[in-house]
Order: C-alpha cells, then structure tokens, then sequence
C-alpha cells in the first residue's frame, strides 16, 4: 500500500477518535437496558428494572396477571388490567416490557392480538391501563 494514503489512513482514525471522544462530553450515556420476558414457552416469569431496583414484576404469561414485589415487604401485589381479555390459557399470550431509561415506562402485550397495557401509578392507584392502538381508531 503507498506510503501516504497510509499516513492519511491513520490520521483520519485520529481525528475521527478525537471527535468522538469530544461529542461524549456532550452526550449523556445510560448504562440502563431494557428488559422485557422473553416469549419463550415458560409460564411464569420474573423480571427487574436495570433503573429502579424496586420495581420487580412477576408475569403469568399465559393469564397475563402481573404482581409487583414489594421488596421492603417481601411480598407480592397483584397489579389489575384495565379490561380483561379471553384467552387460551394453555399457551404464552403476554410479554411484559420495561423500558431502560424511565422505569416507569412498563407496558404488558398481548403477543397475538396486539393489545396493549400502561403500567400506571396515578394516585396511588396502581394499575395497567388499556392503551388506544392505532387500528382500533
């Protein structure tokens, strides 16, 4: 390879290294994830924001009941649903997300009918609220 486009190569590296070096002093980098259940075919799942230690839910995939666990109690709270669904209770039908960023982000999902549910605290009142999905307007 010639001589300077190698001395061009490695200078480039450089000055790419250092800009973005510099524009992470501007940007905020978040060491949460998301986490969500996986929809692997296991009935009960446990999962824990990465954010907020204290919100950790329990899920009956099949039934889509979601408990939070009180870790200064040590027990667990049933979480209602807005509306209840029909579903076949023999097999996986929910999957709950929680957003990495804001812990209070926490949506359940009806992996077949594509309903959705907001974790709420409004109040006091805890509880998943039925979302407006954008094919049911």
């Amino acid at each position: 390879m010639n001589k300077n486009l190698v001395i061009l190569i490695l200078c480039l590296m450089a000055v790419i290294t250092l800009e973005a070096q510099s524009y992470s002093n501007y940007v905020s980098v978040s060491n949460s994830s998301a986490v969500s259940t996986q929809l692997i075919n296991v009935r009960y799942e446990f999962i824990q924001s990465s954010a907020k230690s204290s919100l950790a839910f329990l899920v009956d995939k099949y039934t889509g009941t979601v408990w939070k666990y009180r870790i200064l109690k040590k027990e667990f709270e049933e979480i209602k649903k807005e509306t209840d669904e029909v579903v076949d209770t023999t097999q996986v039908n929910y999957q709950l997300y929680m957003s990495g960023e804001n812990s209070h982000m926490c949506f359940l999902l009806n992996v077949h009918t594509g309903q959705m549910w907001r974790y709420s605290t409004i109040e006091g009142n805890k509880k998943f609220m039925k979302m407006s999905m954008p094919w049911q307007k």
